[in-house]
């Protein structure tokens, strides 16, 4: 807020929102199908395993006790039909948004606007700065700072400030 960036920052998070959520809307859908597509073929083997093995049982090819038991081995081996698909995808996500909004809501341990706590009664002292660089760790082959040099003298502020090119402008 320092430097009047808030409504830029606001607009980029608005917009990466609004990203988000129209792609989790189609994923939402193609989901949905991926979820449900391995249960209608586990209970479309389950019919036809009934019918084929009833049609053995009445011609006497086999006994109701071995149309009972490839039954169930058919339903143990399909069970874990329905646990394929999307599922420990969306579980993962899950818990990576869970964890970002623990860090929303998590009070910071150090109050900034408490007037408690050792203060210096004076604090002089001018700073220097010598071939600065400097990289982002996602980025760490693109240099944001290149050999930066400056000095601040006591009393003074100074702010490095740069545009952020992906980001409209709010006019």
């Amino acid at each position: 807020m320092s430097f009047g960036g808030q409504p830029v920052e606001e607009l980029g998070y608005d917009m990466s929102l609004d990203n988000l959520e129209q792609h989790d809307r189609k994923r939402s859908i193609v989901e949905s199908f991926g979820t449900s597509a391995p249960f209608v073929v586990q209970f479309s083997i389950f019919g036809l395993a009934l019918w084929y093995g009833s049609t053995l049982v009445v011609t006497g090819e086999i006994t109701v006790g071995h149309c009972f038991t490839a039954f169930m081995c058919l339903t143990n081996a399909s069970s874990g039909l329905g646990l394929l698909g999307p599922y420990q995808r969306r579980r993962r996500w899950l818990r990576c948004r869970l964890r970002d909004l623990q860090i929303i809501d998590r009070k910071s341990k150090i109050d900034s606007l408490s007037p408690d706590g050792i203060k210096p009664e004076t604090c002089k002292g001018a700073i220097s700065f010598k071939n600065v660089e400097f990289t982002y760790p996602a980025r760490p082959d693109t240099k944001i700072l290149k050999g930066v040099s400056f000095d601040v003298p006591s009393g003074q502020t100074y702010a490095l400030v740069s545009a952020c090119p992906n980001l409209p402008s709010k006019r």
